[in-house]
């Protein structure tokens, strides 16, 4: 067990057990994860876990606030390691890659609304949609060995070009 997962689990007063150390580990090496990819990654070294502990552990630790859980909208939700910055979240829209973004401006809760009807706001949550870099780098590499698209106009106009035959 190394000691960084161990101390935290620790200081929030959960009682420190083989199962949260590893949620914690798994997490260190691949943020924004969902349970099954972390359900996955435990099993390696807690073979007999059971997708239903790392619920219950995730649950603890975001409780705990070891833990930030979001929820982007269409997708399971995941969760990350990085707490307490109120930062946002990019989506690609075509692999379904999540990266941090810091927030836009200031302290937070980086956004101050217009009306916060009645509320006092303690965090904003934005989410930003598009594609990463490796699939705009697809989307081009395909574009570029697509044939060419069929023009009626162009082929209609090289038909009515014909040389007229000669008089008799």
């Amino acid at each position: 067990m190394t000691p960084e997962p161990v101390d935290s689990i620790r200081r929030s007063g959960l009682r420190v057990t083989t199962q949260r150390v590893a949620v914690l580990q798994a997490l260190e090496d691949m943020p924004h994860a969902d349970t099954d990819a972390i359900h996955r990654r435990v099993q390696v070294s807690q073979p007999g876990i059971t997708v239903q502990s790392v619920y219950v552990v995730l649950a603890a630790l975001t409780e705990a606030g070891l833990l930030r859980r979001i929820e982007p909208a269409g997708s399971p939700a995941l969760y990350e390691r990085r707490i307490g910055d109120n930062h946002h979240h990019a989506i690609c829209t075509g692999c379904g890659a999540v990266e941090d973004i810091d927030c836009a401006v200031g302290q937070a809760p980086c956004l101050e609304p217009s009306d916060a009807g009645g509320f006092a706001i303690a965090t904003a949550e934005v989410t930003y949609w598009g594609l990463c870099a490796a699939c705009q780098a697809a989307e081009r590499q395909a574009a570029e060995h697509q044939p060419a698209e069929h023009h009626p106009a162009i082929h209609e106009t090289a038909i009515h070009h014909t040389i007229p035959s000669p008089r008799n």
